[in-house]
């Protein structure tokens, strides 16, 4: 599971940022190299005990920073899958 935070560059890069045009390179790459997967493909080949696919990658985001949608276009871009953690209990 690759995981991400924020997709900025209002931030310096750090354990939670990343800037926009590195993340479109990680996509890039992800694209051309991984077998990239909903979580919840992950999730069932767990539960089924299979195998899992050599380079199987799921993308997450956490804690639904508003620059996530600019990610999920990126991600869109590439046709790529993620998923996104979105706190119920506030969001601003």
């Amino acid at each position: 599971v690759l995981l991400f935070h924020r997709v900025t560059d209002l931030v310096p890069e750090d354990g939670l940022t990343v800037h926009p045009e590195r993340f479109r390179l990680i996509c890039r790459m992800l694209r051309g190299g991984f077998n990239v997967v909903p979580l919840a493909e992950v999730f069932r080949l767990v539960r089924a005990g299979a195998d899992m696919p050599r380079r199987t990658v799921a993308v997450t985001f956490d804690n639904s920073y508003l620059d996530n949608l600019a990610a999920a276009r990126v991600l869109a871009d590439h046709d790529l899958p993620a998923t996104f953690f979105i706190p119920t209990g506030y969001v601003e």
